[in-house]
């Protein structure tokens, strides 16, 4: 079975008076998206203490870039719960019939950005709480 797989951005991390540009996929990572459905591409912002997710993709697994922030991840995985406590950025793939949620565990707002895989088929989301 595929795992989630969970990478700390330490490269790829630019930033000056203006602000700050993050390229996640700059990181080397061993897995890179297969192809990119620009329809699903989104950014999200979480409250202190909000949840998001708590669905599955079945035919598509899906890329989530958290920029900075502390959360909690949590994914199925072998029909077991796993979860991660993170901070910073992070960039997270998870793979198609996932089941998965975020909670911002910090003080401040979460930001992410998220895209799906190229998928064939249909439903693209389905529900499956998980917290």
């Amino acid at each position: 079975m595929n795992r989630v797989g969970i990478y700390p951005v330490q490269k790829g991390l630019y930033a000056d008076e203006r602000g700050w540009a993050a390229f996640p996929f700059q990181a080397g990572l061993e897995r890179t998206p297969l192809g990119i459905d620009l329809s699903s591409l989104h950014a999200v912002m979480t409250e202190p203490g909000g949840v998001r997710g708590n669905h599955r993709h079945p035919e598509s697994a899906e890329w989530l870039y958290v920029h900075g922030g502390v959360f909690d991840l949590y994914w199925e995985e072998d029909g077991r719960p796993c979860s991660a406590s993170l901070q910073g950025p992070h960039l997270i793939h998870v793979p198609a019939d996932t089941a998965h949620t975020l909670r911002n565990t910090g003080p401040a707002p979460l930001f992410l950005v998220a895209f799906r895989e190229t998928a064939v088929g249909e439903p693209h989301t389905v529900g499956a709480p998980l917290v």
